[in-house]
């Protein structure tokens, strides 16, 4: 969407926030799934706080992505630590642009 200012293409993201969750653990956990089963079919997950509530991206491994049915998960720790390098940057696009 931005190509043309910035020199980089951007698409619209759904954010989900786990941190306003007020129920029991296990409560939790549907809420999450059912939340992540209506995103696309590529999902990006910045931060690993998610993962306890999310069963199928517990033993997810960074920069690797992960199918659970049609959908497929990339688990990036930090955003802040990767728009500090160069190098960081480089390994994300080059990980989206072979993403399946």
């Amino acid at each position: 969407r931005d190509y043309k200012v910035t020199g980089v293409q951007t698409c619209a993201l759904p954010i989900f926030e786990t941190s306003g969750i007020d129920q029991s653990f296990d409560a939790a956990r549907q809420v999450v799934t059912q939340k992540f089963s209506q995103m696309p079919a590529k999902v990006i997950v910045v931060g690993s706080e998610v993962l306890q509530y999310f069963g199928p991206l517990e033993k997810a491994q960074t920069n690797a992505p992960v199918r659970v049915g049609s959908q497929s998960y990339l688990l990036i720790s930090s955003l802040p630590d990767i728009l500090k390098s160069a190098d960081r940057k480089r390994e994300l696009m080059t990980l989206l642009d072979g993403w399946q």
